[in-house]
């Protein structure tokens, strides 16, 4: 009997292992492409008509940067599940 309790308790350890891994894959997922967008709205804000706006040129920085920083904390994230979790 308490062989088959153990074997329940592998299985949902397993399930829950499984379940982690897939989640963690979709966060950095939606991280790495909401940094793509966040920077690919920058530079477009910078340019207009082929040419480039000096204006909007703190605005385009601020972007990149801050699409960077969600890109640095999705991997982060990413990086600390996997190993915490194998």
């Amino acid at each position: 009997m308490k062989k088959k309790a153990n074997s329940a308790e592998n299985m949902l350890f397993e399930r829950d292992n499984v379940a982690q891994k897939v989640l963690t894959e979709h966060v950095g997922k939606f991280g790495h492409s909401l940094a793509g967008s966040v920077a690919a709205l920058s530079l477009t804000q910078l340019f207009k008509d082929g040419l480039i706006i000096v204006d909007n040129i703190s605005w385009c920085v601020i972007g990149l940067v801050v699409a960077f920083v969600i890109y640095w904390i999705a991997s982060t994230i990413v990086f600390i599940r996997t190993t915490a979790h194998g």
